[in-house]
């Protein structure tokens, strides 16, 4: 395994389009290849939610009281083992702490965690393999100590002839502010930049172009270690999200299906999910979240119609319940021009 690597695109870009609530948007490829051009898999999932649980003692002196939960973003590119077994160790350590005096840990303090933690894997594997254990890595969220955006991005750095893992910080992410990992790094960040100096168009907003840019590169194949599908996540004050993708069946026609790393997930019929449009200028509660949605402020979606409207992107309300009084579901804006959801 390990000739196996992401040979991909990933950015992580703030965004503040709700300013109570900003947050930091990453897409990313799915594709894993032996080597450029030599695919292995193309739903490769290379983003995930990074678990920090702390518990303090209880009455007895166990470990057992839950005082801070939330969850980080992490991403990697280079080495598949290395990635996702750093991932793997680093899981159960995180979501494992402790302390006497209900100490929560900045997103700093988890990143040195973290870096100390990847020196020690990638030293041992870099003797086995060599540049094959090349890897990097980003830890992105939003720190609970700072309130502010922050990403993390680890990295091989060559020092006297020697690959040592080293970390770079970005400690308060602003709006349209990004970071790229992975291949063609210096090529796809020319190509954000400049979309960023354009204008936002119905289902292609500027305040979401890296996403754009990454899916143009995956449907165009002018590279053949970029493809596979759009993986899509966002990192706020809530935790780490990913994101499924509601592609229509047929472009023109109502029906859509949900997909996640290319694959459909099960039919929309067997989980008894609703899907409403809501215009976000009826109603307040949409711009904070919230669910509790009055009736007269949502209608039932056409996607067909939005692509004849030219009006920007509305908000997809899905309900996952048989309950229609019970709102158990998201909200995924839709493009009106590819019907496809961007997040």
């Amino acid at each position: 395994m390990h000739g196996e690597r992401c040979y991909d695109g990933y950015s992580n870009m703030g965004n503040h389009e709700v300013e109570e609530s900003s947050g930091l948007w990453i897409a990313a490829d799915s594709l894993v290849s032996a080597m450029p051009g030599s695919p292995l898999i193309e739903d490769a999932a290379k983003l995930f939610g990074l678990p920090i649980v702390c518990r303090s003692p209880d009455k007895e002196g166990f470990f057992s009281q839950i005082y801070y939960a939330h969850t980080y973003g992490y991403c990697f590119a280079g080495s598949t083992l290395m990635g996702q077994n750093a991932y793997l160790a680093l899981a159960p350590l995180l979501s494992n702490l402790v302390s006497s005096t209900s100490y929560v840990p900045s997103l700093a303090d988890v990143s040195q965690h973290v870096l100390s933690y990847l020196r020690l894997t990638f030293d041992d594997y870099k003797e086995r393999v060599g540049p094959q254990a090349l890897f990097e890595v980003a830890l992105f969220g939003h720190c609970i100590s700072t309130n502010k955006l922050s990403v993390f991005h680890y990295t091989p750095k060559l020092t006297d002839g020697v690959y040592m893992m080293s970390c770079v910080s970005y400690e308060d992410i602003k709006d349209r502010d990004f970071i790229y990992l992975g291949d063609e790094r210096a090529y796809m960040s020319a190509k954000i930049a400049a979309a960023f100096s354009g204008k936002s168009v119905p289902g292609r907003p500027l305040s979401r172009i890296p996403r754009h840019v990454i899916q143009d590169h995956i449907d165009a194949q002018d590279f053949p270690n970029i493809g596979g599908d759009l993986q899509l996540g966002i990192a706020d004050r809530l935790g780490f999200r990913p994101f499924a993708l509601c592609k229509p069946r047929v472009i023109g026609q109502p029906a859509a299906y949900l997909s996640y790393l290319g694959r459909e997930l099960t039919p929309i019929s067997r989980m008894s999910v609703k899907l409403w449009l809501v215009d976000p200028l009826l109603c307040e509660c949409v711009k904070r979240r919230s669910l509790q949605l009055p009736d007269r402020s949502f209608y039932p979606l056409f996607i067909d119609h939005l692509s004849r409207s030219g009006t920007p992107p509305h908000l997809v309300l899905l309900v996952a319940s048989r309950n229609p009084d019970r709102w158990c579901g998201g909200f995924l804006p839709v493009s009106a021009r590819s019907h496809r959801a961007w997040l």
